[in-house]
């Protein structure tokens, strides 16, 4: 549910003025036990991106519907299909779906080729896969757009340690007063962020400024509006505004606003499963690492997967088969080794 936003007055001195005693790492400590405290949520973000060098096809407008609870991630994209791509008849968007649960990446999109629309099961994530995965608890702590958000870290930016030239500010944005934190990285790009205590320090804007070895400087900044959501108390962005420019001149720059489902409450443990996926049965199924099935709408069948639907059970299952195909492929590549050595010796 979406609170009502609170203006924030404080009682001190409007406009800019240097704050002594002022602990950047405290107000990092803070901001980033703000994120921590969400264990779970549903979010849903509507985008609207351009892009100087995607002109041909205008503003991109995404859907990011995003499911978050503990180590379970899950992210569906929905988008309408570029120029060319064939989706299934009466569908009209563009779908794909991002899963990680139990140690199972799972990713299915509804875009057809000769076989179909495909599923594709990794039994062991890695990082490469869990980078297609949006944190909604990121937007505003890196200075970048929704599909910049997989594979950052919270604190890449809040709590960097190897910081120089940093100086602490009071400044108000608006009717809301913030810690103005500026510093400078160890690849020479500047941080400004704002930080707002009255709103649980949430981040309510993020800069960075780097001269890069090109000749050119580059310009990232997020702005938040945040509103506060019960019962959890949370402050949560309603909406935010990227923008990136070279050389002052803007290259890229995106919309979204933010509707939140719940936060700190429990979901369905279903969500996290192919069942909840809403994968249509007689999917083709791919393994990582060889082999595949099909998925009948309830479990996956085939020579190479297991008949049992995935869960936790499944992935020791077919963890288990992995390695008893590994086991006897690399048995039967040694017998043919001997038996061509040996016919090498005869000849």
């Amino acid at each position: 549910m979406i609170g009502a936003a609170v203006s924030i007055v404080w009682a001190v001195a409007s406009g800019v003025a240097t704050v002594s005693g002022a602990d950047a790492r405290q107000i990092d400590e803070h901001a980033l036990a703000r994120v921590k405290s969400i264990h779970q949520c549903e979010v849903a973000i509507t985008s609207v991106f351009w892009s100087r060098d995607d002109r041909s096809n205008g503003p991109r407008q995404r859907r990011f519907v995003i499911f978050l609870d503990g180590q379970k991630h899950r992210t569906d994209v929905l988008e309408p299909p570029p120029k060319g791509m064939v989706i299934p008849a009466g569908e009209k968007y563009f779908r794909q779906v991002y899963c990680l649960a139990d140690g199972i990446y799972s990713h299915w999109e509804n875009r057809l080729s000769p076989r179909g629309a495909r599923l594709f099961v990794q039994t062991r994530a890695t990082s490469a896969t869990t980078t297609l995965l949006v944190d909604p608890r990121l937007i505003g702590l890196v200075a970048e757009s929704t599909l910049g958000l997989p594979g950052q870290r919270s604190d890449a930016v809040l709590g960097y340690a190897k910081r120089t030239e940093e100086t602490i500010e009071s400044q108000s944005l608006g009717e809301v007063q913030c810690w103005m934190v500026q510093f400078r990285s160890s690849d020479s790009a500047v941080h400004r962020y704002w930080v707002a205590p009255a709103m649980n320090y949430a981040v309510v804007r993020m800069e960075k400024e780097l001269a890069a070895a090109d000749g050119k400087t580059y310009f990232d900044r997020v702005r938040c509006e945040l509103v506060q959501h019960q019962p959890s108390g949370v402050w949560f962005p309603s909406s935010y505004g990227y923008e990136r420019l070279i050389d002052l001149k803007p290259v890229a720059r995106e919309r979204a606003t933010v509707a939140v489902g719940s936060i700190n409450r429990e979901l369905s443990p279903a969500l996290f499963t192919i069942a909840g996926m809403n994968v249509p049965a007689d999917t083709p199924v791919g393994l990582a690492g060889g082999g595949g099935g099909v998925w009948n709408g309830t479990e996956i069948v085939g020579e190479s997967l297991p008949s049992a639907p995935l869960d936790v059970a499944t992935t020791r299952a077919v963890r288990g088969r992995k390695t008893q195909l590994y086991s006897t492929t690399a048995l039967i590549t040694a017998l043919l080794s001997m038996l061509f050595f040996w016919r090498f010796l005869k000849g």
